[in-house]
């Protein structure tokens, strides 16, 4: 989502590529650069020097909102030094999710592959951006770079800083939070916490011989990701997507009227990277007590067969 306004913004042109698709990214990439080296720009209207590469930015999120994905981003930072653009990284699903002491998407493929450059190297990624409505428990977002990246930012913003900052206590409440990543033994432990209640409901949603499997399937590439959406398995449902929704809506009903948080993922109208059917968004939390979640689970499922019936 920061990607889409930060390009409107700008006017940039876009290229998107298949979600999560490293060869059509690259493919992307070398029509880019191609289209680069044919149409040679007078460099001297902008600059008192010739840039050593275009200004072109990839944008991608650490975890994606729509899908709960992980981004592949070794391979990711591979393409951008080898065809030389510059990175952006939304980190507002995967910060204080993802790594051992929560700090991210670098952290986390820092010490899954070894590579202590992703997180080292403050060229790796040029921009790590994000929101401080989730996991900070605030409003407004981050942005964080290279002192000359940062300048630019903050000469750009000034504009909106009396339109759109954010009121004081806000502020402080992100400060709080901020001290809390910092104090790395309690983040270890509600990071280890959030990763085993991670893995213990991604296996009872996978497991075979629950009812819950029987009608649901759930999206994401990795096991660490705590976001997960389930979505009616193909068949059940005869009527198409919108009799897909009304029965999930029926299950968002039934759950708030017992007392269970399970909501309906819901997405901007016309985006193109929003899921083809309806589902269900599951946000685990280390503060969530895993005993609970085989009996959800048979009740999202047990209210999905009634609405069914009707």
């Amino acid at each position: 989502m920061a990607a889409k306004i930060a390009l409107n913004m700008i006017k940039a042109r876009k290229y998107p590529y298949p979600h999560n698709n490293m060869k059509a990214l690259e493919a992307i990439m070398q029509t880019v650069q191609k289209e680069e080296r044919t149409r040679p720009r007078d460099w001297s209207r902008f600059f008192s020097f010739d840039p050593k590469y275009p200004r072109h930015l990839l944008f991608t999120e650490g975890i994606f909102l729509n899908s709960g994905d992980v981004a592949p981003l070794p391979e990711i930072v591979a393409l951008k030094k080898r065809y030389g653009f510059m990175l952006c990284v939304d980190e507002t699903h995967s910060l204080c999710t993802l790594g051992s002491t929560g700090l991210g998407i670098r952290q986390y493929y820092a010490e899954k592959t070894g590579d202590n450059s992703l997180m080292e190297d403050p060229r790796t990624i040029d921009l790590l951006v994000g929101s401080l409505e989730t996991a900070m428990g605030s409003i407004g977002g981050f942005c964080c770079g290279t002192t000359l990246m940062i300048q630019h930012q903050v000469l750009s913003a000034i504009g909106y800083v009396y339109s759109a900052s954010t009121p004081p206590y806000l502020c402080e409440a992100a400060c709080v939070a901020i001290d809390a990543i910092e104090d790395e033994v309690n983040v270890k432990s509600r990071i280890e916490k959030l990763r085993q209640n991670t893995h213990t409901l991604r296996q009872k949603c996978m497991d075979c011989n629950s009812e819950f499997f029987k009608y649901f399937e759930i999206s994401g590439n990795n096991e660490d990701s705590p976001l997960m959406f389930a979505s009616l398995r193909p068949g059940f449902v005869k009527g198409g997507v919108a009799e897909e929704l009304r029965v999930l809506e029926h299950v968002e009903d039934e759950c708030f009227k017992n007392d269970m948080g399970v909501c309906v993922a819901r997405f901007v109208e016309n985006d193109d990277s929003a899921p083809k059917h309806p589902s269900l968004r599951f946000a685990v939390s280390s503060a969530q007590n895993p005993d609970v979640y085989s009996s959800v689970l048979d009740s999202i499922a047990r209210f999905a067969a009634d609405a069914m019936k009707q």
